[in-house]
């Protein structure tokens, strides 16, 4: 499978948005799950609300998450242009973010955190019920799984055609 440098950057740049979208989806996506149960506000037993938060935590993470995903952003953006970066050789774009050498330089521990990305996207999609008004979640959980796939596969092929040749 090969796959042109243009769309090796375009993907790269949107690992960007996945990121930035990530305060907005646990947030929305908790108060989807919530408002599923149905929850008894009046209720203190185990037929009560199954997602309430002790309410100075839920502020605090609705803080932190957000501040977070913003302090990582660069080195969101690092990894992401380094795990798409092609071969060194025949580069015509700006790769300014990337790894000089291309993804393969870093195997394996680039794309194993990619993998690790995916196994956790995979898993946060799971967690939302699978019904007609959660779709938006899952398609997003799996877009970001999708897209750290993709990039431990090429760094994986662009490896084994640098050691074949």
């Amino acid at each position: 499978m090969r796959l042109g440098e243009r769309a090796r950057w375009l993907i790269a740049l949107l690992g960007v948005p996945l990121w930035l979208a990530l305060p907005l989806i646990f947030r929305q996506g908790g108060m989807a799950k919530q408002a599923l149960h149905r929850c008894d506000p009046t209720s203190t037993g185990p037929g009560g609300c199954p997602a309430d938060y002790i309410p100075v935590l839920e502020t605090m993470l609705e803080v932190v998450v957000p501040l977070f995903i913003l302090v990582m952003l660069y080195p969101f953006a690092r990894f992401a242009f380094s795990l798409y970066s092609p071969p060194s050789e025949g580069r015509r774009l700006k790769w300014r973010l990337g790894m000089p050498a291309g993804a393969a330089a870093a195997w394996p521990v680039l794309q194993g955190v990619a993998i690790g990305g995916a196994a956790w996207a995979l898993w946060r999609m799971l967690t939302y019920p699978f019904v007609g008004g959660l779709w938006p979640f899952h398609i997003y959980w799996g877009a970001f799984a999708g897209w750290f796939a993709l990039g431990a596969l090429l760094g994986l092929l662009d490896e084994r055609s640098a050691s074949s040749a």
